[in-house]
């Protein structure tokens, strides 16, 4: 396994939030309890990246 790097992370989190926020407005525009949910589940994603960074 290869370890982690800090760069890694990072990329890691920035693609978690572009996701979040792509699900954030989906469930915006169409009132679809599911991409709300996905995006709070991608919120938590990034929480748990940023508890390591």
């Amino acid at each position: 396994m290869l370890p982690v790097t800090k760069e890694t992370l990072i990329f890691m989190r920035e693609e978690e939030k572009m996701a979040r926020d792509v699900y954030r407005v989906l469930g915006e525009q169409w009132g679809v309890d599911v991409f709300n949910n996905i995006s709070q589940s991608k919120q938590k994603h990034m929480n748990a990246i940023a508890r390591k960074l």
